[in-house]
């Protein structure tokens, strides 16, 4: 199902920004099932997230 931003915050989140908010809020994660994985991302952008997160920013701002 291709990619509908809902609001326009949500259209920076288009392409690897899922990966990098699921990295953000669950962290990094990996099971030999042939599937995706987060743990090709480099983690500097998401902590950088994370950090702002902890002062209250919602995570679609964050990545901007």
């Amino acid at each position: 199902m291709p990619f509908l931003p809902k609001s326009s915050w949500e259209l920076f989140s288009h392409l690897d920004g899922k990966w990098y908010v699921q990295i953000a809020t669950s962290g990094y994660s990996y099971a030999n099932n042939g599937d995706h994985h987060s743990v090709a991302f480099y983690p500097l952008f998401p902590l950088l997230m994370r950090g702002l997160m902890t002062f209250g920013i919602p995570v679609e701002v964050a990545e901007v």
